[in-house]
């Protein structure tokens, strides 16, 4: 039964929630349960492939959340669920939107035609994903560029969009970047050993990457790093394609015994295997402000990163952790085996420095309670 919504934001541009793969998803549930632990009334659009119940409406942690129907297709999902979604809106009298990336900003013309007040937050250079066509790149940009144009308010979660997006669109943004619960993740109790003995995994004895089989998460590097791996303990890697490829065929295919694919898991267990591995290595060639990475700083995990904005933004030159340039196997290998030899007191250190990065500058209660604010004075 739809509930009564006197005033709620209503959100667009998200699979959904909870224990949806994807960084915009961690943003929205890290973002929205906190806005409805403050009280604020929030509907998030889930699309029907992703979520686990089959009822229109349910609850999760205060968040009201509408299940939409969306095609599996790669290029008509998110814009025909935002369609859906902002009618539906529409039609049970909604006036303030929060659209997430840029695909989904085609659709704010449409939304401010309705008469919504637009809150848009961009998470990355989408159309700079090796998997999509010219003309899906061009639609992508279209959706940036309208976005810029006509939302009431631009969020960019990294320092580098906010630069891009005043330098190209002469806009100002706010800086809002992705955060973590340093609260929920010390009081973490999911133990991983039974994931690990299912798996036959020893606890700080194997590497984990958390991705989709994606092109531009960079897997086949890390792959090829590991080749002929010697003495280098296994990989377990977290994820799972939204849609079949070739490429994700040919990832798993590639793939020698000591590497475990164990496709997507609910949030806590992630967390407990990035908690007890060795080190989380994130090889990617794309990102906007990966969640994993600094889910694996926050739990005080040794990471590995390509040398990208995104990466070097959250950890520094090295300082919180190690980079190693982007597509090159061989110095992400030269990386993965100089972790492998820190002591147990340097991996401490790096510990607790990365534990406090996250406290000071990524913590999401601190980014919620400016949102709320932000909200409060736009809409």
């Amino acid at each position: 039964m739809k509930p009564r919504l006197n005033n709620a934001l209503y959100v667009v541009g998200t699979r959904g929630f909870p224990n949806v793969q994807g960084g915009i998803e961690r943003h929205c549930e890290e973002l929205y349960t906190h806005l409805a632990s403050a009280g604020e009334q929030v509907v998030v659009f889930t699309r029907s492939p992703y979520v686990a119940t089959k009822d229109r409406w349910s609850i999760y942690a205060g968040v009201h959340l509408r299940r939409v129907w969306a095609p599996r297709s790669k290029h008509l999902e998110a814009i025909t669920h935002t369609f859906l979604a902002i009618v539906l809106a529409y039609a049970w009298g909604g006036k303030r939107l929060h659209v997430h990336a840029v695909g989904p900003g085609l659709l704010i013309p449409l939304a401010k035609i309705l008469g919504f007040k637009v809150v848009m937050t961009h998470h990355g250079f989408d159309y700079d994903r090796r998997k999509w066509s010219r003309v899906a790149k061009f639609m992508l940009r279209l959706g940036e560029r309208l976005a810029m144009r006509y939302a009431d308010l631009v969020i960019t979660v990294s320092q580098q969009l906010a630069e891009y997006v005043r330098n190209r669109y002469h806009r100002h943004s706010v800086f809002l970047p992705n955060g973590v619960s340093m609260s929920y993740l010390q009081s973490l109790r999911e133990p991983a050993s039974p994931l690990l003995a299912r798996h036959n995994l020893q606890a700080k004895r194997y590497l984990i990457a958390v991705a989709r089989l994606v092109p531009e998460k960079g897997l086949d590097v890390l792959l090829d790093a590991l080749a002929a791996r010697d003495s280098l303990p296994p990989l377990v890697v977290v994820g799972d394609a939204d849609h079949q490829d070739s490429y994700s065929r040919k990832i798993r295919s590639s793939a020698d015994e000591n590497t475990r694919f164990i496709g997507s898991l609910p949030h806590d267990q992630t967390l407990a295997l990035i908690k007890d591995a060795t080190a989380f290595v994130m090889p990617s060639y794309h990102e906007g402000l990966p969640i994993a990475l600094l889910e694996a700083l926050a739990l005080g995990t040794p990471v590995i990163a390509s040398d990208i904005v995104p990466n070097k933004e959250i950890i520094g030159e090295s300082t919180y952790g190690f980079l190693f340039r982007t597509g090159d196997a061989h110095d992400l290998r030269q990386k993965i085996e100089q972790v492998l030899h820190l002591d147990e007191k340097r991996r401490e250190e790096l510990g607790a420095m990365g534990r406090k990065r996250i406290q000071e500058q990524y913590n999401s209660d601190a980014i919620s309670a400016r949102f709320a604010e932000l909200l409060a004075l736009l809409l």
